[in-house]
């Protein structure tokens, strides 16, 4: 999401991103002009993440939803899935996996316990740190973000967690998993909130703060 790229994706374009109608998507994000040095700045990029997808179907022989069924979707038992692709066959980065409630409190579950399933390790441990460190303020009011994880401070009436880390993935309309490591915790969340998709976020910090 620093790639640079002048990308109004929460401005101007109001959550619809002209790329998804483009004949050739990453072409469309490479096409962008450069607003800042690579690395300097965070922007909301949904291109960059659909460039991770093509990246990894080119590095892999395998598309994203391929290499996530046998990497991860098997071992955690998730079947129900389905991942929308571009016009050239890449799966949409940025968007377009649907999965069940309880699908995604597993994958919460998988980072809750550092990468480990059922005594198994799925995901490297030290990967998954330092996918969830926080690098950038962008956006307030929503929190920092990490590698695809935002990162929210809690200010808990406890004052044994106070201060406490809340690392959560955000997806379009209000769909959520929460991991909050210091009271061992995970939540999904799947909702229709498409004018307001930081409501269910609010409303869950809101009882945390009150326990």
């Amino acid at each position: 999401m620093s790639a640079g790229f002048e990308w109004p994706e929460f401005g101007e374009w109001n959550y619809s991103t002209p790329m998804l109608f483009s004949s050739d998507m990453i072409q469309y994000v490479f096409e962008r002009n450069l607003e800042h040095n690579r690395g300097e700045k965070m922007n909301y990029n949904s291109g960059c993440s659909h460039v991770l997808t093509a990246i990894l179907q080119k590095t892999t022989g395998m598309k994203a939803i391929e290499f996530a069924h046998l990497h991860l979707f098997k071992p955690l038992g998730i079947t129900n899935v389905h991942w929308y692709e571009d016009s050239n066959g890449i799966n949409r980065g940025g968007d377009g996996l649907t999965m069940t409630t309880v699908d995604m409190l597993k994958i919460g579950t998988l980072c809750l316990q550092q990468g480990k399933w059922k005594n198994t390790r799925i995901v490297s441990s030290d990967w998954l740190e330092k996918s969830m460190q926080p690098y950038y303020l962008t956006y307030e009011s929503i929190g920092q973000y990490a590698y695809h994880w935002w990162v929210r401070h809690l200010n808990m009436n406890n004052t044994e967690v106070s201060g406490t880390e809340m690392i959560f993935a955000l997806g379009f309309g209000g769909q959520y998993i929460c991991i909050i490591p210091s009271l061992s915790m995970t939540t999904a969340i799947t909702s229709d909130m498409y004018k307001d998709s930081l409501k269910p976020i609010r409303i869950l910090e809101e009882c945390l703060i009150n326990l």
